[in-house]
């Protein structure tokens, strides 16, 4: 018994045989296919779909904002269209779009002949997919947190426990290939850093996730038998969803999602400053501290320092503990990497080796992107600052999500060559990066300040309306909130272009070779576009960076 399937494509050839029409032939193919390449861009070309109409709809709620003593959008539909906007970008978005990229290179990075459970992984897409659009449906229908429909509340619960289970099974698929398909000679302390960054979101996935689907069956049930009515109330206060997920949509739980942001600037820095990490032991143990905020999802427990004023003695003790193994310990991980990270790139400015590219800069931004939400996230536990339930906290959630946007986007940049043999134009790339960067930090940085001038957030409301126009200082949010939207529309934007660059690329750019980058891993040394089992022959890995190995013999020969 094997946990792949060595003939991908077989079932698809005949199912393609057996229909007419070649787009017929095409459309089963991709539906029946266990090849992980074909999945994992499946998944990530479909969430960033998902990210643009999220991300646009994020600059129309920032725009509404902006006016506090109007809207322009229907009072009535504020509450899904927040609710959306939050739930969509972690469950169609960040989770799917990590998992989609994990998918499709971790299996040639270990030097394995297929992803394990390859079609569990394929189930997952469609079950991820029919479950995001069946929450899409259901909001239309005035279902979700707030939703005032019965049938369409029963649908939104539905929806996302299938999601939820589409992303638990390509999570499975993931962890299992890291573990069992790794080239001879690969142990887990010689796996590339992305590969291992994938490893440890998808065994946190495995944890969290089953938390999150236990208490939507049991909302499910209870609401559906137990005729729990208040969940049904047109009040924004009534609606019990909110409590049961906050936790898998909120920080700390949201860090995971970025931990292959990590793993991606690990990988990327000393391919282009043409050097070996010497810390790699930091990059792998940075990686697993930082995967300790998923302890707090799995929980379900705040953690945080109380009014001072009421703390004392043991009390205090115990809060500072509590505040700092919780919160601090992931800024620890996300230190070690960036130490090995920068101490790599000083070496390649040192012997003059580094080179400027595309994905270098994407992988930077990303990873400061993601700092900055990481050590944001240090002050809102503290309830004597009073940032809880402001958009303070909605700035360290896309601190963190648009980190993951900026990676997704460097991930293709830096891979795209080996998956299409075909590179995407250097300076438009380059300048892109620039803009995603710029584009998150005008959405971040002003709701971190609009959270000290008391600017509610989504979960600091007894009513939808009070989001846009929930407050009165008069030193807050007008401009803050003319940057927010400024700043999703630039992203949105963002990502239009570079789709469309890509895109351009793919289908006329020229073939560059199977190597460009001058790479050190394994995904390097087979043939762009891969073939369908990824490799002819594979080398007996001696370190974690087997690729440089040969060709530091072949040079020595």
């Amino acid at each position: 018994m094997t946990t792949i399937d060595t003939h991908p494509e077989s079932a698809a050839a005949a199912s393609a045989a057996s229909v007419g029409g070649q787009a017929l032939a095409q459309a089963a193919s991709l539906v029946t296919s266990s090849d992980h390449k074909r999945i994992g861009r499946s998944f990530l070309y479909l969430s960033l779909t998902f990210a643009l109409g999220l991300i646009g709809l994020g600059a129309v709620l920032g725009f509404e904002r902006i006016q506090t003593d109007d809207t322009f959008l229907n009072v009535n539909a504020l509450g899904q269209l927040f609710s959306l906007w939050r739930v969509g970008l972690v469950f169609m978005f960040a989770i799917p779009v990590l998992l989609g990229l994990a998918i499709s290179l971790v299996p040639l990075q270990i030097g394995a002949r297929s992803l394990a459970f390859p079609r569990l992984a394929a189930l997952g897409l469609w079950t991820w997919l029919t479950g995001s659009g069946i929450v899409l449906v259901s909001y239309i229908q005035n279902g979700g947190p707030g939703g005032g429909k019965s049938s369409a509340v029963d649908l939104f619960l539905a929806g996302l426990g299938l999601t939820v289970i589409g992303l638990l099974c390509a999570a499975v698929s993931v962890a299992t290939t890291v573990l069992t398909t790794r080239a001879p000679g690969m142990t887990l302390d010689r796996v590339p850093a992305f590969a291992w960054s994938a490893l440890v979101t998808a065994a946190a996935f495995v944890l969290t996730l089953p938390v999150l689907l236990a208490a939507l069956i049991y909302l499910f049930a209870d609401h559906r038998f137990g005729a729990r009515t208040s969940i049904d109330a047109n009040g924004w206060g009534g609606n019990e969803i909110y409590p049961w997920i906050r936790a898998a949509i909120s920080q700390p739980t949201s860090f995971v999602w970025a931990l292959p942001v990590l793993g991606l600037v690990a990988e990327i820095v000393p391919t282009f400053a043409r050097r070996r990490n010497v810390l790699r032991a930091g990059v792998l143990l940075g990686v697993g501290i930082f995967a300790t905020a998923s302890l707090t999802g799995v929980t379900q427990i705040g953690h945080g320092i109380g009014p001072w004023s009421t703390l004392s003695g043991g009390d205090r003790f115990k809060d500072m503990v509590d505040y700092a193994f919780f919160n601090l310990l992931p800024v620890l991980g996300i230190l070690a990497v960036m130490g090995a990270v920068t101490l790599t790139l000083l070496m390649g400015l040192k012997a003059k080796t580094l080179k400027l590219e595309a994905p270098l800069l994407f992988g930077l931004g990303a990873v400061a992107i993601l700092t900055l939400g990481v050590l944001a996230h240090l002050l809102e536990p503290i309830a004597d600052l009073q940032l809880g339930g402001t958009v303070y906290e909605e700035g360290v959630f896309f601190a963190v999500v648009y980190s993951v946007v900026i990676a997704a986007l460097g991930s293709i940049s830096y891979w795209a060559p080996k998956m299409r043999g075909r590179r995407i134009p250097k300076i438009p790339q380059m300048l892109l990066a620039l803009g995603a960067t710029g584009a998150a930090a005008l959405v971040v940085v002003p709701n971190l300040i609009a959270g000290f001038n008391n600017q509610p957030g989504l979960f600091g409301v007894s009513n939808p309306t009070e989001l846009v126009n929930g407050w009165t200082n008069e030193a807050a949010p007008e401009f803050l909130n003319v940057l927010t939207s400024i700043g999703h529309a630039l992203m949105a934007l963002t990502i239009l272009g570079f789709l469309a660059l890509a895109v351009q690329a793919f289908v006329t750019g020229k073939f560059v070779g199977d190597d460009p980058w001058d790479g050190q891993t394994l995904e390097w040394a087979t043939s762009s576009p891969p073939p369908a089992n990824n490799f002819v022959d594979l080398p007996i890995v001696s370190s974690a960076e087997p690729l440089a190995d040969l060709k530091s013999a072949g040079s020595d020969a």
